[in-house]
């Protein structure tokens, strides 16, 4: 019996996908800096909360998706195995480029990265897919299981570093924990940040297409 349930859970788990939570860290002054400068090119740090089967085992697993993510996104640094809700994650850093343009995205060598749009003044997280697809397919050869980036927290943190209060046209999304549906505008204050987590919808759009608008730049 103890054998059954073993293989249906780990059924499960395939079928699932391992989740993958990504935090982006963003500041409101590099916002403005690549917007207004076409050429300008900074890095943000990201963390990506990589489940694992077990917590207890951090050296191995540790070891292993440093291994997978060679070669695929820039300077992979661990720093720490945890637990929540029973689950059991490697969180990792790893530096996405700000740039100002999807011309800029497409010449970038980056799994993650921040665009922005000055035509539309909109700031979207991009993805890339091929580089994605293979980080998945090394998963799926180590683990017999694949990112599920879809189902996952896929979250900015937006850091207002000036003088005086930002306002930022936001929606779909859940900001400081509270749901926004349409779009409106928040304003973030001197010295405070706002916390954007992406929908379902929102999350599952950035696999599909790679790339997903988070903000707007003007109210």
């Amino acid at each position: 019996m103890r054998k059954s349930i073993y293989v249906v859970f780990i059924s499960i788990l395939f079928i699932a996908g391992c989740k993958t939570d990504v935090t982006v860290e963003v500041y409101s002054s590099d916002l403005q800096r690549v917007k207004a400068d076409e050429t300008a090119e900074l890095m943000v740090s990201t963390l990506m909360a990589i489940e694992i089967p077990s917590s207890d085992q951090c050296d191995k697993y540790t070891s292993q998706i440093v291994g997978i993510m060679k070669g695929l996104v820039q300077d992979f640094r661990p720093r720490e195995c945890t637990t929540r809700d029973m689950d059991s994650f490697l969180v990792g850093e790893l530096q996405s480029p700000l740039l100002p343009g999807m011309n800029a995205w497409k010449a970038a060598d980056a799994l993650l990265g921040i665009v922005i749009s000055s035509e539309r003044s909109i700031v979207l997280l991009t993805l890339n897919r091929g580089k994605f697809a293979r980080l998945n397919k090394r998963m799926n050869d180590e683990f017999h299981q694949t990112l599920n980036l879809a189902k996952s927290k896929v979250t900015m943190i937006l850091h207002n570093d000036e003088r005086t209060p930002q306002t930022y046209g936001m929606g779909g999304a859940l900001v400081n924990g509270q749901p926004i549906y349409e779009r409106r505008d928040i304003e973030i204050e001197a010295r405070r940040k706002a916390t954007i987590r992406l929908s379902d919808v929102g999350s599952a759009a950035l696999v599909k297409y790679g790339q997903v608008i988070v903000l707007n730049l003007e109210p």
